[in-house]
């Protein structure tokens, strides 16, 4: 059974609202850009017979607070400290720039294992143009332009999306998003809503761009999962991991994208997913 309405208190003050299910150890699941907690209800429900599963909303996402001009890293790690705390947990997974944010905590946290899912990790050549455009759009109240420029940052969907002219992409997305708004549940996390939450994940990105060889001083086993449908400078990005880590393992899902780890509804496959984390973590 889902326990709700709990909250743990961030180093800044900053209420973080989570929820915890199932028994055993203790797992917190960290969410990536364009998610909120909920957007792996089914990974978790796939675990909790084997462990407590604590879904935490990042800020600016449910009943967690806003994230402020400063935000970055540290204040992620912070947050991500006050509910391991709050719950007793020595165990994270994460996904996308939550993959960065677990990553980083383990250089400083006593985590016992580890798992990511392609964290949002690139090198300093990794083109920044869209990631720059999506920042101007914002600032300038263009919300659907900015997702434009968002998922051509990051490189998901078909090839052919990132080729596709803005002026074609536009009227797509924002189609999309009033359909999502027409049809979404109460509480649910649509794409207008997510938008001005991009910018705390780009600005984890261009943090941590380049700087894979800290990770070499994580102490914590680290199992690193990818889906073969995704973006190469994802898959780059977990080989470069490979090569750094010094204790991990690694498993590639052939079928699965980006969204491998998410609910169904994402595209994801949560039980598959589970399973490598369930022998992984035991």
């Amino acid at each position: 059974m889902i326990t709700t309405a709990l909250s743990a208190t961030s180093a800044d003050g900053t209420s973080l609202g989570y929820r915890s299910l199932g028994q055993g150890p203790g797992l917190v699941l960290v969410h990536g850009s364009v998610e909120s907690a909920a957007s792996h209800d089914e990974l978790a429900s796939a675990l909790a017979d084997s462990f407590t599963v604590t879904l935490y909303d990042r800020r600016g996402r449910g009943a967690s607070g806003p994230f402020g001009s400063s935000h970055g890293l540290g204040t992620e790690v912070a947050d991500l400290a006050a509910v391991l705390a709050a719950t007793g947990s020595e165990l994270v997974f994460g996904v996308s720039s939550g993959g960065l944010i677990a990553l980083e905590a383990a250089l400083s946290l006593p985590l016992r294992k580890v798992v990511v899912y392609e964290p949002a990790l690139v090198d300093s050549s990794y083109d920044m143009t869209s990631v720059d455009r999506y920042f101007a759009r914002l600032a300038a109240g263009d919300v659907v332009g900015a997702m434009v420029a968002a998922m051509k940052a990051a490189q998901l969907g078909p090839p052919a999306l990132s080729r596709l002219p803005d002026f074609v992409l536009r009227p797509l997305v924002r189609l999309g998003m009033r359909a999502e708004e027409r049809s979404a549940a109460p509480g649910s996390f649509t794409m207008r809503q997510a938008a001005p939450t991009v910018a705390g994940d780009f600005r984890l990105v261009r943090e941590a761009a380049g700087r894979a060889s800290r990770y070499a001083e994580i102490s914590a086993s680290v199992l690193l999962l990818g889906g073969g449908q995704s973006p190469p400078y994802l898959k780059d990005g977990l080989a470069t991991l490979e090569r750094v880590l010094p204790v991990r393992q690694r498993v590639e899902f052939p079928r699965l994208g980006h969204g491998g780890s998410g609910n169904a509804a994402q595209r994801g496959n949560p039980l598959t997913v589970a399973g490598a984390m369930r022998t992984f973590l035991a």
